[in-house]
């Protein structure tokens, strides 16, 4: 009589509690897999087969979890008076910006003034052949 069981490789435990520690912190499914030292593919089908949904959505919600928690930490930092923590988060979230030359003219502008100088040197160059006497030979002999 044969042996009843079932046929193939064992199934592999996923340690999920790492599995989601490391996509919190943003590690990628071909990383976390050669940690827990699986194929990747193995890793998704588990992830299919165990949590219900497609390894790249799970991966998302993780990570969006991670950033959060670094965002919270990010914030209380600032609010604790880092202020290097502060003046990054300004320029990242409210677009300030810490720039020296912010009063100098841009692009559009030096453009704008170039053709405004050179319309002024066309009309001073015009005004003058324009007052120029009409020059006529001078007969100096009498």
């Amino acid at each position: 009589m044969a042996k009843k069981g079932k046929i193939g490789r064992p199934e592999i435990t996923i340690d999920w509690d790492s599995v989601d520690q490391s996509l919190v912190c943003g590690s990628l499914g071909t990383e976390i897999a050669a940690k827990l030292g699986i194929h990747e593919d193995t890793l998704y089908r588990a992830c299919d087969r165990e949590k219900d949904m497609l390894f790249s959505a799970y991966a998302a919600k993780m990570r969006s979890k991670g950033d959060d928690l670094l965002r919270d930490a990010q914030m209380k930092n600032a609010l604790s008076g880092n202020t290097t923590m502060q003046v990054w988060l300004g320029k990242q979230r409210l677009k300030q910006r810490d720039d020296p030359h912010r009063n100098e003219f841009t692009q559009d502008d030096r453009e704008r003034l170039t053709k405004m100088s050179q319309a002024i040197e066309a009309g001073i160059a015009q005004s003058q052949q324009q007052s120029k006497p009409a020059s006529s030979p001078i007969d100096l002999r009498d």
